[in-house]
């Protein structure tokens, strides 16, 4: 890895291990079975030890910060790089990790937290500015799950708009349905993924007919 990838690996794990802080100083006050899994609803469907929670979440996104980086820096060797998409995505796990963290650690506090739409409006966050970056992912860059094909830049550029359209949309649908009932996030969620698979296939049957 270059100086640059190691120096963002070095301070995406920091900031993901970060939080571990705060879990220690209310550690005491936490149940000793922590919820760490809400439905749609609000409705706790997960627990874990308080040990594992506070520690484990942390070291766990810490682990897979590592793979990421490691596979996307293989991916970039071996079909090249897409620098702009590339740093969204090593900042995700560190940003999910924070929020997603002290959500938790507040919510086992007794805080009223309303776990959906924090989840809705990272899901809305993560769909745009993937949505937003994806065009300037270079035709070569087949590790990022768009297999473009080489020397026919039209066709790239349609199969690339069309997919960042659909997940732009989808996340301003995501982060609309927060200000309603769930039911209005749940179809929000279900329109995004059917959207974006929808196009994903349609990318590919256009590819094989030209």
């Amino acid at each position: 890895m270059t100086k640059h990838i190691t120096k963002t690996l070095i301070i995406s794990t920091i900031i993901i291990l970060l939080p571990i802080i705060y879990g220690v100083v209310y550690y005491q006050q936490l149940p000793a079975a922590m919820v760490t899994h809400w439905g749609f609803n609000n409705t706790p469907n997960g627990w874990m030890p308080k040990i594992a929670a506070v520690y484990g979440i942390p070291i766990g996104m810490m682990l897979l910060q590592w793979l990421i980086v490691g596979l996307t820096q293989f991916g970039v060797k071996r079909s090249g790089g897409a620098p702009r998409m590339e740093r969204i995505v090593y900042w995700l796990i560190p940003v999910i990790t924070v929020v997603l963290y002290l959500t938790t650690i507040q919510a086992n506090l007794g805080t009223a937290v309303d776990i959906r739409r924090v989840a809705m409006l990272l899901v809305a966050g993560i769909f745009i500015l993937m949505g937003n970056y994806l065009p300037t992912v270079p035709g070569n860059s087949y590790h990022w799950g768009i297999k473009k094909s080489k020397g026919r830049p039209e066709l790239n550029a349609i199969i690339s708009r069309k997919l960042a359209h659909a997940m732009v949309i989808s996340g301003l649908l995501c982060l609309l349905s927060i200000f309603f009932s769930v039911w209005v996030s749940t179809v929000a969620v279900i329109i995004a993924i059917g959207w974006v698979i929808g196009v994903s296939i349609y990318s590919m049957r256009l590819q094989s007919r030209r």
